[in-house]
């Protein structure tokens, strides 16, 4: 990170001091590091998993007064090679990136687009939301973005999303309509300056015209693929009006036929300031200022603009059928989880085990639907890779069905774990080698909670990992 002091960032925010209540203090906080956040995952112990292995790792962290399942850690604080990281327990995301999901709202049981997935963190948090019986669509148009959207889905053992990878200001008007939409939009990140100093060198030179175009026209296509009677949430981590509140003023007043109304934004235990009502000049509609604005200096985090959006009319039928994915005639998955870990047969009955390429079959909740398009990059979660010599469970599987195995599970202890996440072959000591039935795939496990798939050698008597190398790169540890 370049070397940056309080003038110069003092002089890069000066576009926004007419706006900013507390002039010292934001400078103040937009000078320091930002707090690093991470949320429990709530299939995998939830919060109290979460304290005792971070705390375990000796890290010092701090509950969140407005979300139960967040908590704060010292800025600089590392995690991400940690064996409660790469296990799923936890997902890094900056605080104020949680507030989008949070108004949004999503229920149980509900289908949810989300137009700018990547890299997959609110994402998550909605398909926890809607649980089961609830249908998420991620959309990215970068498919860079979409491979660390689709390392979290795994990671986090989610199995009711699919991804999708579509410009997404033209997302086709027939993909359906859903309860609710998510616009997470593409902007000049000017609200991440505390953990990006290069921001400051772009504030005020940025063309903010070009970029609300796009926003509106991503806002519009939301919009129109929204339920009448639902709602869309539009947010960016940009400090600019014309990116913000001009966005929503506009998009507003052209979409006459959708009925779009601005619902105040509220997150009790967050401090939040209403959006502007004027900027450079120009005057926004009145109800723009029920929008909100995240400052620094009011949390200790970065910078967000939220807007909640209600649809109450449309001229068009846009009812598309929505249909689940089509169950695969293979088989080879009872062979795989049945008989080589003893996963009951009676697990799957909640999903749809789904052939989506050559490569193998996903796993994806029975309740899942997907309208004809666009066609899909992914459905729910890999699950089982028929490409090899022998059918292998994927790691994502292991990690999620991992604690209904029976057979063939093993405990590693601290030293195996760091070698296991290195992708390393190790020997298994004779405990560890009476848990294996012979030469195959076993799960690897480590305090209750399993770690991946490696394939046991019984004439020697090692484990070679199998763990992903993406996920953790050798030579990537302090």
């Amino acid at each position: 990170m370049p070397a940056i002091g309080k003038n110069e960032i003092a002089a890069a925010l000066d576009r926004y001091r007419p706006l900013i209540d507390d002039w010292p203090a934001a400078v103040e906080t937009f000078s320091a590091p930002l707090p690093v956040t991470l949320w429990a995952n709530p299939e995998r112990g939830g919060l109290q998993a979460l304290r005792q292995a971070s705390g375990a790792d000796g890290l010092d962290s701090a509950p969140t007064a407005w979300c139960p399942e967040l908590l704060r850690f010292p800025a600089g604080t590392r995690f991400g090679i940690a064996w409660w990281y790469l296990a799923g327990l936890a997902h890094s995301q900056e605080e104020v990136s949680l507030l989008p999901v949070e108004v949004l709202n999503p229920r149980p049981g509900e289908r949810v687009l989300d137009l700018c997935a990547a890299p997959g963190g609110k994402t998550a948090r909605i398909a926890f939301a809607v649980g089961s019986g609830g249908t998420v669509v991620a959309n990215d148009v970068n498919m860079d973005r979409l491979r660390a959207l689709r390392s979290t889905v795994d990671r986090l053992g989610l199995t009711n999303i699919s991804v999708t990878r579509h410009d997404a200001a033209a997302y086709p008007k027939d993909a359906g309509t859903y309860d609710r939409v998510l616009v997470d939009a593409p902007c000049s990140d000017e609200g991440t300056l505390r953990k990006n100093r290069k921001v400051a060198q772009r504030i005020g030179k940025v063309d903010y015209e070009r970029m609300a175009r796009r926003q509106r026209a991503i806002l519009m296509r939301g919009a129109q693929l929204c339920k009448v009677g639902g709602e869309i949430v539009y947010s960016t981590c940009t400090l600019a009006p014309e990116e913000n509140e001009a966005v929503i003023d506009q998009v507003v007043r052209e979409a006459i036929h959708l009925g779009l109304e601005i619902l105040p934004v509220e997150v009790p235990g967050f401090k939040l300031s209403p959006g502007v009502d004027s900027w450079n000049g120009q005057r926004f509609a009145p109800e723009v200022t029920l929008t909100a604005r995240a400052w620094p200096h009011h949390n200790d985090t970065g910078g967000f603009f939220i807007a909640r959006l209600r649809k109450t009319a449309d001229l068009y039928d846009r009812s598309v059928e929505a249909l689940p994915p089509e169950p695969s005639d293979s088989d080879i998955w009872r062979e795989v989880a049945g008989e080589r870990f003893g996963i009951d047969q009676g697990t799957w009955q909640p999903y749809t085990i789904h052939r989506q390429n050559k490569r193998g079959l996903h796993l994806v909740n029975a309740a899942h639907t997907l309208a004809p398009r666009p066609e899909p990059e992914s459905v729910g979660m890999f699950f089982i890779k028929e490409r090899d010599r022998y059918p292998k469970l994927s790691t994502a599987a292991a990690m999620t069905l991992g604690p209904l195995a029976t057979r063939n599970v093993i405990d590693l202890d601290e030293s195996q774990v760091t070698a296991f996440h290195d992708r390393e072959t190790f020997p298994l000591d004779a405990a560890q080698q009476r848990a294996c039935d012979g030469t195959g795939y076993v799960m690897a496990r480590y305090r209750v909670h399993v770690l991946g798939i490696g394939l046991y050698l019984a004439e020697k008597g090692t484990l070679a990992s199998y763990f992903p190398k993406r996920w953790t790169p050798k030579g990537s540890r302090p």
